[in-house]
């Protein structure tokens, strides 16, 4: 590799070029590298949308020879990286230029249409391992981003999908920036998952010794325990994949096809606000009618108060996953049946439902298209304080009651946290369940909003028909 000291030296072949890019109060869009054999600083990503970008003069593999007449050969990275940021603060900036070899080159100016869904929150200034924290972008947990540039297998290029144009003096507030791609962040989260696991068990180790596999059972972890199998019934907590960024599409909503509202709550509350939403509604919304292998009673009727069938059929479509929940009360059986599911759909009627967490992967697919609703509790730990069956207890009791009650919410504190942790990803709203006339006022224009107006869902459900 022949090292470029100063422009006599170039080849006849080699192209130079003298570029000046006007910019206002903006970064240029643009990264370098050095090529510690040569000595040259090259330019190894464009920004797309940047100033850089915009001009179409600069390239990635392009050798930068000097910038405002700083000549950058001979001269220490950090030097040189010095003279770029000051230089090109300025809103004119001019290049000389020894235009790199493109053969193998992607074509960066193509852009992306690729839409995904944000599952984490992200600021490139915490990232200590970004490219460049000034040409990064942040976003939120829920954001709709638009990739633009997959070149680079870590780091992608992406900016805010927006849901109306802006005008061209804020365009720049929008521009695309550099975030880690689905690849990297994934591993990231996969190291940092074991990471927290080994130092868990370090902790439990030094301070139990040996004996930490039998002493971490011990009466803090039992009650938490408890508290979850107690709300969701079995083994609801099973880890799920990894989930960084999910690829959308806008769906159009079709007249007479609603989607299913999914309820998801720790109260046991739920199902209080899908009957008084039928009671509101009740030409709209439908709750399925359950199975069940018990006989009827002397005024229930087969279809209208429970589908009664015999136990060894209920089994069976229990085996093949035909319920997408069921529970045993003595001998007999109770459940939702997919089927029933499909009836309300068909009937051009909104589906409601309040399933365990645990169901939500069977639901959540391109058949039923659901919009589910985490309905979080609010905790108030001063509130139980003001009862007045708190205010009469006894000393003694006084503190045994304020333990038990303050334990029981932290419970719940971080079971609520597991559940956003976990199955975040499949949650379309976050309701603070603090009020039940105001719960049902929101759910009912969410109801309006997403059977009315273009959403964004997997992009999967938008080509099944």
């Amino acid at each position: 590799v022949k090292s470029i000291q100063n422009l006599n030296d170039l080849d006849d072949n080699l192209r130079i070029k003298i570029v000046k890019i006007i910019k206002y109060h903006e970064p240029l869009g643009a990264t370098v590298q050095l090529n510690e054999i040569t000595g040259d600083v090259y330019v190894s990503r464009i920004i797309h949308d940047g100033a850089a970008y915009r001009s179409g003069m600069i390239n990635v593999g392009d050798i930068i020879h000097e910038v405002n007449g700083f000549t950058l050969k001979e001269l220490s990275f950090p030097s040189i990286i010095q003279i770029l940021e000051e230089e090109c603060r300025n809103d004119t900036v001019s290049f000389k230029i020894i235009a790199g070899d493109y053969c193998d080159k992607k074509d960066y100016t193509v852009e992306s249409k690729i839409r995904v869904k944000a599952l984490f929150d992200y600021n490139p200034d915490q990232d200590e391992y970004h490219p460049c924290p000034e040409a990064g972008l942040s976003f939120r947990k829920g954001d709709i981003l638009h990739i633009v540039n997959l070149e680079d297998p870590n780091w992608w290029q992406a900016k805010p999908e927006l849901e109306q144009p802006v005008e061209a003096c804020f365009a720049s507030y929008y521009r695309a920036g550099i975030i880690p791609s689905k690849q990297l962040q994934e591993k990231r989260f996969a190291e940092l998952r074991d990471l927290r696991q080994l130092c868990f068990i370090n902790s439990l180790k030094k301070r139990y010794g040996f004996a930490y596999k039998m002493k971490k059972n011990l009466y803090n972890f039992r009650k938490v325990k408890k508290l979850m199998y107690r709300a969701f019934e079995s083994d609801e907590f099973e880890h799920d994949d990894i989930q960084t960024y999910i690829e959308v599409d806008k769906l159009k909503p079709k007249p007479g096809q609603y989607r299913p509202l999914i309820l998801i709550d720790l109260k046991n509350e739920s199902n209080q606000l899908l009957m008084q939403l039928v009671a509101r509604v009740p030409t709209l919304f439908e709750i399925p009618i359950l199975h069940t292998t018990r006989s009827p009673a002397k005024d229930e009727a087969h279809g209208y108060d429970y589908f009664f069938v015999d136990k060894e059929w209920f089994l069976n479509e229990i085996e093949k996953g035909q319920f997408i929940d069921y529970k045993k009360i003595d001998d007999d059986f109770f459940g939702t049946h997919i089927k029933t599911i499909e009836d309300v759909i068909q009937n051009g009627r909104i589906c409601l439902l309040s399933p365990p967490i645990r169901s939500i992967k069977l639901l959540y697919n391109q058949i039923f298209k659901p919009f589910i609703v985490f309905l979080k509790p609010k905790l108030n730990y001063k509130k139980f304080q003001n009862c007045p069956k708190f205010k009469n207890l006894e000393s003694t009791d006084y503190w045994f009651f304020k333990f038990q009650k303050e334990t029981n919410l932290k419970a719940i504190d971080i079971l609520t946290f597991r559940i956003e942790y976990l199955y975040g990803h499949y949650f379309d709203l976050v309701i603070v369940n603090e009020d039940e006339a105001e719960t049902i006022e929101k759910l009912l224009n969410v109801v309006k909003r997403v059977n009315t107006t273009e959403q964004w869902v997997p992009s999967s459900w938008t080509t099944f028909n």
